[in-house]
């Protein structure tokens, strides 16, 4: 049972964990199935994935690393169909272990990230 759920801005010290379960050598890629629509990216290497993240991610309130009794289990992003109208919100979620599905986590997080959005 899933005790503490939270988000946080992601942080440099984040992106080993978060590449090792999402595209690392022991990474569950189940999720990659259902990450619409982005079916066909590529399985990124540690290096194309600290480049991009670091760059993109990396303290950027638009995005954040998801936790589990504050170990990192996925992900939530979003940005602005619109742009600076601000009134279309595109937001994702993932978790990356499937084992860690149907534990309510996705649920826990989504309303306070849209919240904190707006």
């Amino acid at each position: 049972m899933v005790k503490h759920v939270s988000f946080r801005e992601i942080t440099q010290a984040d992106l080993p964990k978060l590449w090792s379960i999402s595209f690392g050598p022991e990474a569950d890629l189940e999720w990659m199935k259902f990450n619409g629509p982005y079916f066909n990216d590529p399985i990124l290497t540690w290096p194309e994935f600290s480049e991009s993240f670091t760059s993109k991610r990396v303290d950027n309130p638009g995005y954040a690393v998801i936790c589990v009794d504050d170990e990192p289990v996925g992900m939530l992003s979003s940005y602005f169909e619109d742009g600076d109208l601000g009134y279309w919100l595109e937001v994702g979620l993932v978790v990356y272990d499937a084992n860690q599905w149907g534990n309510g986590i996705g649920q826990q997080v989504l309303k306070p990230w849209i919240a904190f959005l707006l």
